[in-house]
């Protein structure tokens, strides 16, 4: 019978064992959040599948920093032999379950920032601060990186499943000190409390909405009304628009990154005339043809929440009265009209004339709450930012 000292091996460091242990419970944490993002999916519930695959990718980011610094400290500290009972077929295993290991947690979140990167979605770090984009929207790269990000998770589930039947095999029928020399009392605290506290924090809640946030909507759904006044536009002359060089687009900001979208389908009238001041716009936007490069999007910006658009498809702006200022430009108070509730708005802009072509270039900040868009639960602006950001560009003879 052998001695139990036959089976003593040297024990990781204090710092290996945290690293260890963290990692995992980032991991496990992970996992967490992206089945209840597919159960969020299966239920309908657009903004806390947001929510969850937000941070599923802010944390996915954190993993693949902490992976890069473990890595570097594995290759800087050499672990502790293997217990000399094992045989050579065991070693061969334990070496290509740790190397398997190391490179899905690379593989994991990088085919995840890919597919990040070419979507139409930005990336930010828990909403603080939004990371560069490394890549231009590419649907295809997207798509690919998403089938290899779900495969290497089912393959990632399997490698951490036999790595844990190991270790419990080795503590309890070998009884060796495997699993003894990667933990302590105070990495498998720091695990538990990792696992416990993340999945609170980063899991959103089902409550109902803060009560400033529900009186701002009660406020935002009161129509509003400006006094206009009627100018005579027979000196101004009538525009010709030019569609193809002009434009109408938004800003916007999901999960505290930036997206982009364009209303393509709109029409205008517009009269304007220098000296003596007049101008007259009148604008109609299909808001169900909007375009944010996402289908997904696209199709959630339709809903009664949002701009409700089976029963109103279109959006009205108008203005008849500007001020010239001292750079030249243009300040005027327009009129919004979405969902049947217009509402006053600041419209500044520039107007050049060259060759007989005028070119319209103007931009306005919105507050989509104020606007009634992205009602109910939607007012959270933690994953839907408040404010949008509009440009436009008109070319006309």
């Amino acid at each position: 019978m052998k001695s139990s000292s036959t089976h003593n091996s040297a024990t990781y460091s204090t710092t290996a064992k945290l690293f260890h242990w963290m990692v995992a419970a980032l991991i496990l944490v992970q996992l967490t959040l992206a089945q209840l993002a597919k159960w969020a999916a299966q239920d309908d519930n657009t903004l806390e599948r947001l929510a969850l695959l937000a941070n599923h990718k802010s944390l996915g980011l954190t993993v693949l920093l902490l992976i890069i610094v473990r890595i570097g400290w594995r290759l800087t500290h050499r672990p502790p032999a293997l217990p000399p009972h094992m045989n050579r077929l065991q070693r061969i295993a334990s070496h290509m379950s740790h190397t398997g290991l190391y490179v899905l947690m690379l593989a994991m979140p990088l085919s995840g920032l890919i597919m990040s990167a070419a979507s139409a979605y930005g990336l930010s770090w828990f909403n603080m601060f939004e990371v560069p984009k490394v890549l231009a929207p590419n649907e295809g790269l997207s798509d690919a990186a998403k089938n290899a990000h779900e495969l290497l998770g089912y393959v990632f589930i399997a490698v951490i499943v036999l790595h844990v039947v190991a270790a419990i095999y080795h503590h309890l029928l070998v009884k060796d000190d495997i699993l003894k020399r990667m933990s302590s009392r105070l990495s498998i605290g720091l695990f538990a409390l990792l696992v416990g506290g993340l999945t609170l924090s980063l899991t959103p809640g089902s409550g109902g909405q803060d009560s400033a946030l529900e009186s701002t909507q009660d406020a935002s759904l009161t129509p509003v009304t400006a006094p206009r006044s009627v100018k005579s536009a027979a000196s101004a002359e009538s525009w010709s628009i030019n569609h193809e060089l002009s434009f109408i687009r938004f800003t916007a900001e999901q999960a505290g990154a930036e997206f982009d979208g364009e209303w393509p389908q709109w029409e205008a009238n517009i009269t304007f005339s220098k000296e003596p001041l007049s101008i007259d716009i009148n604008v109609e936007i299909e808001v169900n043809k909007a375009d944010t490069s996402d289908e997904e999007r696209d199709t959630t910006l339709m809903d009664s929440d949002w701009f409700d658009a089976t029963q109103f498809p279109v959006a009205r702006f108008s203005l008849d009265n500007a001020t010239r200022n001292d750079d030249g430009s243009y300040t005027g108070p327009g009129l919004l009209t979405i969902k049947n509730k217009t509402t006053p708005v600041e419209f500044n802009f520039t107007i050049e004339t060259n060759n007989g072509m005028h070119t319209l270039t103007g931009a306005s900040q919105l507050d989509r709450l104020t606007l009634g868009v992205g009602t109910g639960e939607w007012m959270d602006t933690s994953w839907v930012g408040q404010f949008v950001g509009v440009d436009v560009r008109v070319v006309a003879q």
